[in-house]
């Protein structure tokens, strides 16, 4: 059987056309909150109880706040401890210093999130297909208010602070680059300009020059400021970013060139939580090969065969994954094109 010719299942042709114009576009209501709030209350009890539970046992908090919800507990948490724990939300593993402990979080209703028809739709209709498969770089970004994360030392993830300007496609390796891999940012709060939203800068996935050069900051790989200031269309007119103030449920589609990043969290007492997944069509290459494994087709209309519908399977492909890389010598140019030598990074 052969793919015959797509046919939009959820968006319209004027949405599909942003799409393609501006390399972005915003989709209402894709996750329903009773998922959300499954979600939520899987992650406070299957994460943060052993998170809780280890500290008390270190004397670095007195409970567990287990009456709390996520967002509350998790500040508070943080607050107490001086600590904060993006890798223990995280389903993807780092780019070094992995260990057989490393914390992964690979509950049910994570991969019911990922595998989600509503979204999964949306997918469809924005890659044009029907053979879709996850690609395994993917994160849980819980961004704390700035007033808990300026008094944790050495605290620079991207994972609970501002993530700087980049493209998606510039943190992979080269050989993805013709692979049409799509980004969905999903809001799984209510996400503002003062509790650190996406900021897109529409059209600069088309500009002249495609993917940009990036260099290793303490925050992760970013575009140096200059060459963000000097962005421009085909019609040389200077490009300028655009935040983005979501509603939990709603996801953000961005071509892999399209540069964005987020802003800092600067209330006082709210967390900001969403999830960066990636959709590519089924046997292209992902980027990531060292985490190629634990990639998995969420649909396939020429063969439902292959589709992944068993969360303990996906989760044994990523504990297996780390069993085999842990200890291992990992080099950043198994991860990344550029490193700190790189022409313009040094």
């Amino acid at each position: 059987m052969s793919e015959g010719e797509y046919q939009l299942k959820v968006l319209i042709p004027s949405q599909l056309d942003q799409f393609l114009s501006e390399g972005y576009l915003v989709v209402e209501n894709v996750i329903s909150l009773s998922t959300i709030d499954d979600l939520f209350d899987e992650m406070n009890r299957q994460v943060l109880d052993k998170i809780a539970e280890d500290l008390v046992k270190q004397n670095l908090i007195d409970q567990t706040y287990s009456h709390l919800p996520l967002c509350d507990r998790i500040q508070l948490i943080c607050r107490i401890s001086k600590r904060t724990y993006p890798q223990y939300f995280d389903f993807s593993l780092p780019q070094s210093d992995i260990m057989n402990d490393t914390p992964l979080y690979l509950g049910d209703k994570l991969f019911n999130v990922m595998r989600n028809k509503n979204l999964i739709d949306v997918v469809s209709d924005i890659l044009g297909t029907n053979e879709i498969s996850s690609n395994p770089v993917q994160h849980m970004r819980m961004k704390l208010p700035q007033n808990i994360t300026n008094t944790i030392a050495a605290n620079f993830s991207g994972m609970v602070n501002a993530v700087p300007w980049h493209q998606d496609n510039g943190v992979i390796l080269p050989e993805a680059d013709n692979s049409n891999i799509l980004t969905c940012w999903l809001a799984l709060t209510d996400v503002t300009l003062n509790s650190g939203c996406m900021q897109v800068i529409p059209k600069s996935h088309r500009t002249n020059d495609g993917i940009i050069q990036h260099c290793p900051t303490r925050e992760g790989l970013a575009i140096s400021g200059h060459l963000i200031d000097s962005l421009a269309s085909s019609d040389c007119q200077l490009l300028k970013p655009l935040p983005l103030p979501m509603t939990a449920g709603s996801v953000l589609l961005m071509n892999q060139r399209t540069v964005h990043s987020s802003l800092e969290n600067t209330t006082e007492n709210r967390v900001r939580i969403s999830m960066d997944l990636r959709y590519q069509k089924t046997g292209t290459n992902s980027g990531r090969p060292l985490f190629e494994t634990a990639g998995f087709v969420v649909r396939s209309e020429l063969n439902q065969r292959l589709e992944l519908c068993n969360s303990t399977i996906w989760a044994q492909n990523w504990l297996e994954l780390r069993e085999k890389l842990a200890n291992e010598r990992l080099q950043t140019k198994q991860f990344n094109r550029w490193d700190i030598n790189a022409l313009g990074c040094a």
